[in-house]
């Protein structure tokens, strides 16, 4: 027999009765064990029954036993309800050991950079924290920092705010001036570009290191595919949605044709997606970027004149989490330290 479709709303007294009577096959027996009386049981086990569209036992005046439907549902009932039961043992633990949960909000890479850092600090000052990192679109997130489902949201303010009100107080703690990230070895370079720009790479201290910062400028006129063929190999620009609704909202761009430009332009579905065919060779990221979450294998070039965007997290003001608010201290202490 199908069950109905429909939204099912069983809760714990209806599975309490329906496992006591088929363990004990006793309506009777299951009163007595639950502490309620039997037209109680009955009530409980018809309304179960009703829900699911299916008889789960069959009454006569002097046995009861189990359908085939109900041996079916007789070890899912057992499970939700020890799950629902272990639920509840662990809020009630999380009580007693004082346990603190922190979730943190995340769509960039945070949690492969500094992130690790600083939660270990954390950890050391909170020894029964129990935190969480929430990596989705920045819309979801901002809806979860307002029905506090979430403690905190890292990112670009830029970015978060794009295409949807982020609500919540915003705190920066650094600058991210948008640049133009490459893959560190997917470019396709003639010897005298390698040689003009800096790009060849060096040995130092045993590492391999690449030409300075000040070496690797890039103006807009730059960005035009055919120069961009020309010196890196690459003319596809690599963007996601929220990106580039923040670079369409900068007034330093408008009129760029040579990074708007529709036939050049690939969207992907995250900065993750972005990052790896980056990393492949596939094209070029314009991303507003702080220093400590630059990674390496990765090639970052200065824009001439180009924006700089704010980094740093949204919170609620209103949130009591004292995990939080050590959190807070503690990045702020990061990128003050990163670059002293």
């Amino acid at each position: 027999m199908r069950l109905k479709e429909r939204e099912y709303l069983m809760n714990t007294t209806q599975l309490s009765c329906f496992l006591e009577v088929a363990e004990h096959l006793s309506f009777a027996k299951a009163a007595q064990n639950l502490h309620i009386s039997q037209p109680t049981v009955s009530k409980q086990i018809r309304s179960l029954e009703d829900e699911l569209g299916v008889r789960l036992f069959e009454r006569s005046t002097r046995n009861v036993s189990l359908t085939y439907a109900g041996r079916r549902f007789f070890p899912d009932a057992r499970g939700i309800l020890i799950q629902e039961r272990n639920a509840a043992q662990r809020l009630r633990d999380l009580e007693k050991t004082q346990q603190q949960p922190l979730i943190i909000g995340s769509y960039g890479m945070e949690f492969v950079s500094y992130l690790p850092q600083i939660l270990s600090s954390l950890y050391r000052e909170i020894p029964h924290l129990r935190s969480d990192i929430v990596s989705a679109p920045y819309q979801s997130l901002s809806s979860a920092l307002s029905s506090h489902s979430i403690d905190i949201i890292i990112g670009i303010k830029e970015i978060v705010e794009a295409r949807h009100h982020a609500r919540g107080n915003f705190y920066m703690v650094e600058e991210a001036p948008l640049c133009c990230i490459l893959s560190e070895n997917g470019g396709i370079f003639s010897a005298g570009e390698k040689r003009r720009h800096g790009e060849e790479k060096k040995v130092a201290d045993g590492r391999m290191t690449q030409g300075t910062e000040s070496e690797e400028r890039l103006s807009y006129d730059d960005l035009s595919p055919e120069k961009m063929k020309t010196r890196f190999g690459v003319t596809e620009r690599l963007t996601f949605a929220d990106l580039e609704a923040a670079l369409r909202d900068r007034p330093e761009l408008a009129g760029q044709k040579n990074i708007f430009g529709g036939e050049n332009v690939i969207f992907c579905d995250s900065v993750e997606a972005v990052l790896c065919l980056v990393r492949a060779g596939a094209g070029y990221l314009l991303l507003p970027e702080p220093k400590p979450l630059r990674q390496n294998g990765l090639r970052y070039l200065t824009l001439e004149n180009a924006p700089v965007f704010s980094y740093g997290y949204f919170y609620e003001k209103t949130n009591p989490n004292p995990a939080l608010k050590k959190f807070r201290r503690l990045m702020r202490e990061y990128f003050r330290s990163a670059f002293e």
